[in-house]
């Protein structure tokens, strides 16, 4: 009988683990290395209730940036947390500020206090050493100098590219997050990072509104975004559009648009309809009346 009800339990948590997981797809848009000192421009945006994630793959980590929405303080889990290659094998994952830590010990928890983001550098194990010397998530095709160091990805016209564009167009990566909110309790987020090295935007702006990129169809019609900005407020927000929908409202004060800082972005509002006309999801950071949020446009 006390093997039954062993059994029985251990059901019940693995249950209750597979519930918790949100499985998510995120669409790599493109897959370059980040050059260095460049900000970070993320491409994949998820909020809920819960938490927010903004993440762009780099050639060594995953870019992130993890944010609180809530009254209570969440935490990281990082032992519970992992990355899934392109084989669907899993490596544990540290922050890069405790690249140095053995891997056989635990990472301590990343604290998030309320109403505010943490911008992570998501490292999974075995794809970095002591001495410095990273090894890639992918392998890109590179050049090197005459010491040997990596200077630059290859070109995207070269036989190199394309090749190395072919060969992982399609498939996906994995990361799971595991959160623990203010009353102790696991959250698991399972995302799904699929590669695409098709860069559908500017291709999109480039061609004056014409693509043959999946979802690009100029015979549609453009979607109601419906958002109005005075400087970095808005100003209007129209009755069944994007904006509307996604919770947005007159008064608002924008902070940031898709991980950039809106003081970095040339003309907002344009920016947002772009982004939005071409089929792309703009998560947008607020403020409204001292309580900063979060906000998903999305067709």
């Amino acid at each position: 009988m006390k093997k039954i009800t062993l059994a029985l339990s251990l059901i019940l948590v693995f249950s209750t683990i597979a519930i918790a997981m949100n499985k998510v797809d995120l669409s790599v848009q493109e897959m370059i290395i980040q050059p260095h000192g460049e900000d970070i421009i993320y491409t994949n945006n998820f909020h809920d209730e819960t938490m927010a994630l903004q993440c762009r793959l780099s050639w060594f980590c995953v870019y992130s940036k993890i944010s609180n929405p809530t009254d209570n303080i969440m935490f990281v889990s990082w032992r519970k947390s992992a990355f899934i290659d392109v084989n669907g094998n899993s490596h544990k994952v540290v922050p890069g500020q405790t690249l140095v830590i053995d891997m056989t010990r635990d990472v301590p928890d990343t604290m998030i206090p309320p109403h505010t983001s943490a911008q992570i550098d998501i490292y999974p194990h075995g794809f970095w050493q002591n001495n410095n010397d990273y090894k890639m998530i992918l392998d890109y095709p590179v050049s090197r100098n005459l010491f040997g160091v990596i200077v630059d990805i290859r070109g995207k016209k070269s036989k190199e590219y394309h090749k190395f564009a072919r060969k992982y167009s399609g498939q996906s990566l994995g990361l799971i997050l595991c959160l623990t909110d203010g009353e102790g309790k696991d959250l698991y987020y399972n995302f799904k990072l699929n590669l695409d090295f098709d860069k559908g935007l500017e291709k999109y702006l480039a061609s004056g509104g014409e693509s043959e990129h999946p979802g690009f169809a100029n015979e549609k019609p453009a979607p109601n975004v419906g958002l109005s900005l005075e400087s970095n407020v808005i100003s209007e927000v129209k009755e069944g559009s994007l904006a509307e929908k996604a919770g947005l409202q007159k008064g608002d004060r924008i902070i940031e648009i898709n991980g950039k800082k809106i003081d970095k972005i040339e003309n907002p509002e344009q920016y947002i309809k772009e982004r939005a006309t071409a089929g792309f999801s703009v998560m947008i950071m607020f403020d409204r009346s001292g309580i900063t949020d979060l906000a998903t446009l999305k067709l």
